[in-house]
């Protein structure tokens, strides 16, 4: 009992320290570190759908006022309805683990050094996910492949996201569908695949293999359909991007669900998004596209989106580590690279926490800077993003609310570490109840989103 009373006096003074466990959680991911965080409490949260300003204006005092007798020119006279998701974490701690140091303070602390180790990178992957579901597609899959005999060929165009699957530790679904509608199912009702082995997570045809239970041989799932193009989850993650209208019923918000890559015509967070296209942001498609170069696709979003939605100052573009490298390379060739860059700098610039610097919350991420009439617009590499669109966004329009921390660690009776049902292993329980939105005073025409033309 000494043992664990020293560990949970630990872990207190480790990650009961203001920012600590978000700084953590943040330390990798571009996007994610730009957005505010903060607290609040409530079944859902509102803020309202703007489009526009106050209407009445006119040549006299009636007809201003007949003009704003219509309630709808005086502002938008409906708000957006936000519920919070829910995440849940779990890290395993054995009992033999503890028991090993025999409460010896010099063994404990060498343990206790590691549980760190194990904490940090916990929280590491959290970011990672919170991250990639929020950039990602709003079903939440992570890639596109066939399954055969219980080996997975992921689809060319989604090979990178191997980066993401670690072997004997990752657990997999799978579905006919995308998980953008509620409609939606998995195979199997919901079947597991066991990831058991991995090949090519350097190559261009990457493969990984599934088992129907922990540590077993090559098989497919039950229900699963073999040889035919379908989405790949990881567990829990099917349909999470999406807000439900219920409390707890996604994960996080997607923005791809907020900034549809068409015209939405649903209704969506108590709006209904058919009565104006700017509901669901600014957005180009793919034959808006079709004879842009790849530097010209973020000009033409940013046009129109100064020409017909008001875009002004400047506007941070989001972008996948590929498609920010073919850029780059494409004004290299076209010689915009400038001793004083004037058209074009490229620089990094530093993320993450400086409170934390020591553990590693700090990071650096690559820019490109290009200058425009009414401001300039940069260019981030961001690499959750997926390599078939830019998004372009100011992230001050944007927050994450949340109940009690972000991620918050399970210590309501006083102990941070908990006894499993029969065993005598012991469990750090980790929650998160977010909400990704807008703030209160933004507008969703702000933000838009476009696809790229030229393949990687």
């Amino acid at each position: 009992m000494a043992a664990l009373t020293i560990l949970n006096e630990w872990l207190k003074d480790q990650f009961e320290q203001p920012g600590r466990i978000e700084a953590m959680s943040k330390r990798k991911t571009v996007f994610l570190d730009k957005i505010s965080t903060r607290q609040d409490s409530g079944e859902n949260f509102r803020q309202p759908a703007l489009l526009h300003g106050g209407r009445a204006w006119a040549d006299s005092r009636s007809a201003a006022q007949a003009i704003s007798n219509d309630n709808e020119s005086n502002l938008a006279p409906f708000d957006w309805v936000s519920y919070v998701g829910k995440i849940k974490g779990n890290l395993l701690i054995l009992h033999d683990e503890i028991a090993a140091t025999g409460n010896d303070k010099e063994k404990m602390g060498a343990y206790a050094k590691t549980l760190q180790v194990k904490t940090d990178n916990m929280l590491q992957t959290f970011g990672s996910r919170v991250n990639r579901g929020i950039l990602g597609p709003k079903g939440m899959w992570l890639f596109r492949g066939t399954i055969l005999n219980g080996v997975i060929t992921i689809d060319s165009r989604d090979a990178n996201r191997i980066a993401y699957v670690e072997v004997r530790a990752d657990q997999l679904q799978a579905s006919a569908d995308d998980g953008s509608s509620t409609s939606h199912t998995l195979y199997g009702s919901g079947s597991v695949g066991f990831c058991v082995s991995l090949t090519g997570r350097f190559g261009t045809a990457p493969t990984v293999t599934v088992s129907t239970s922990f540590g077993g041989t090559a098989a497919t799932p039950s229900g699963w359909t073999e040889s035919t193009t379908i989405y790949f989850y990881f567990r829990g993650d099917f349909k999470g991007g999406i807000d439900t209208g219920s409390k707890f019923g996604h994960r996080i918000d997607s923005i791809q669900a907020w900034v549809t890559d068409t015209d939405a015509t649903d209704t969506y967070k108590a709006v209904d998004r058919s009565r104006d296209p700017r509901m669901s942001g600014v957005k180009l498609i793919t034959t808006d596209v079709t004879n842009d170069g790849v530097e010209e696709v973020f000009e033409h979003l940013f046009d129109i989106g100064r020409e017909r939605a008001d875009w002004d100052g400047d506007k941070e573009m989001f972008v996948s580590t590929a498609r920010f490298r073919q850029l780059s390379r494409h004004l290299e060739s076209r010689r915009m690279r400038t001793a004083d860059g004037s058209r074009y700098t490229s620089s990094r610039k530093e993320g993450g926490d400086s409170r934390y610097a020591s553990s590693g919350a700090t990071f650096s991420y690559a820019t490109i800077t290009l200058n425009h009439q009414s401001g300039a617009y940069e260019i981030i590499d961001e690499v959750d993003m997926p390599a078939d669109y830019v998004l372009a966004t100011s992230t001050g329009d944007w927050e994450i609310v949340h109940y009690d921390g972000f991620p918050h660690l399970i210590d309501d009776d006083g102990v941070d570490m908990l006894r499993k049902t029969t065993e005598d292993d012991y469990e750090m329980r980790w929650t998160a109840n977010p909400s990704f939105k807008l703030k209160k005073d933004a507008m969703i025409t702000n933000t838009g989103r476009a696809p790229f033309p030229v393949a990687l």
